[in-house]
């Protein structure tokens, strides 16, 4: 299989860690994937590796019932044990994926994947815009695992990425991925990350420009070039989006990664910029590190889960 690291001129000190595409197969955009040539190019081309998995969703943020996960959890057990059999390089660190949104999801998954031998497990929590379940994930492995390293799925909205920053307490190395950067860019949207609420603005084309006339920061893109430039023609401008949003959104996590040292100022800065669910998903991590389980946890903090806020504003409805 033809070898993509060299290619990309991708040196050996850069961290790659290569997905399996397991989401593209359940939205249909691929046919089928197979496990051992996935796990080939892996070991060509990354450090971490991501086993092929059949995610329990029809989009990022659903939430399937209990027999979708069972079948979604076997088949993925399936496929862990194909890597699990066929690995030849001690060089990959090869994770699979944790699947669930509810606490008896992520039981199903667990004990249907548990006993394959594979390097530890990537969280995958969905909705992707739900701290909530992302704290309930590492809590949750971390309760059942003695893994040092964890990757986590499309740790993306900046109220979520303070919960992966405190991961870092649970795992001494964790890794996540973004689209945030490249999203925003391609939708011309102009990020200013002083705060995690952000301040964006959308930048049309020449034709009908917002009435600014500089543009306001002074990163290392934006020091170059000049607002007209965000102006011109859509695949002009879009590499110049993209760049400038990777350095907001970089700034912001090294903010939260430096702060992240004190516990208590850590929580300050979440409930003075973060939305509720944040500050909730925070103080259960906390609730967990004083001793109690997991269960314990998710019962004391259920009502503040993006799926049980809205299943209680269904009700209000019907009453």
């Amino acid at each position: 299989m033809k070898e993509s690291r060299d290619s990309m001129l991708i040196e050996n000190d850069v961290l790659v860690v290569g997905d399996s595409g397991g989401f593209q197969i359940l939205t249909g955009k691929i046919d089928w994937l197979e496990p051992i040539n996935i796990l080939r190019w892996q070991e060509a081309n990354c450090d971490i590796g991501i086993a092929l998995d059949v995610p329990p969703v029809s989009s990022v943020n659903s939430i399937p019932d209990s027999s979708f996960v069972e079948k979604c959890a076997e088949k993925s057990a399936r496929n862990y044990e194909i890597a699990e059999r066929n690995r030849r390089s001690d060089k990959l660190i090869l994770l699979k994926p944790l699947q669930g949104t509810k606490l008896e999801h992520l039981e199903i998954w667990y004990n249907n994947t548990k006993s394959i031998e594979l390097d530890g497990y990537a969280l995958a929590p969905k909705p992707i815009d739900d701290p909530m379940v992302f704290a309930l994930q590492v809590i949750f492995i971390h309760e059942r695992e003695e893994q040092e390293r964890t990757h986590i799925f499309l740790g993306s909205g900046l109220h979520v990425i303070p919960v992966i920053i405190y991961s870092t307490y649970f795992f001494k190395s964790v890794t996540f991925d973004s689209t945030v950067p490249s999203t925003y860019g391609a939708n011309r949207i102009y990020t200013i990350f002083h705060a995690p609420t952000s301040f964006r603005i959308q930048i049309p084309s020449r034709r009908n420009p917002p009435n600014i006339r500089r543009l306001p920061c002074d990163c290392p893109v934006c020091s170059k070039v000049s607002y007209a430039d965000f102006c011109k023609g859509e695949n002009d401008a879009v590499g110049l989006f993209v760049l400038h949003n990777l350095f907001t959104f970089l700034k912001y996590i090294h903010v939260l990664d430096a702060l992240c040292d004190d516990k208590d100022l850590f929580l300050q800065y979440i409930e003075s910029f973060c939305k509720d669910e944040t500050t909730k998903a925070i103080e259960m991590m906390m609730y967990y590190e004083e001793g109690h389980t997991t269960i314990e946890c998710y019962k004391k903090f259920l009502p503040y889960f993006k799926f049980s806020r809205q299943q209680s504003l269904r009700q209000s409805r019907l009453i």
